[in-house]
């Protein structure tokens, strides 16, 4: 993944349907399982109480916290 390029960008590159509405991080739409890793989420989706959470990600704008994180495409 570049650093000009959001995870969403880089998992359409493998799974091209991925659907996301807003892409802005406001929707949920393009939600997904987060299997392993830590998700940094920089979403709007989310309260600030459930920024914690690890089994979720919104990858239009949230990243990886650390070096890798496994979804379920």
């Amino acid at each position: 993944m570049r650093a000009d390029q959001s995870a969403l960008d880089a998992l359409r590159q493998e799974a091209p349907a991925l659907t996301a509405s807003c892409e802005d991080g406001l929707c949920g739409s393009c939600e997904l399982r987060v299997l392993r890793g830590t998700p940094d989420h920089r979403d709007h989706v989310l309260s600030p109480a459930e920024r914690g959470r690890t089994d979720v990600m919104y990858p239009c704008v949230s990243r990886a916290r650390g070096g890798r994180i496994v979804v379920d495409l």
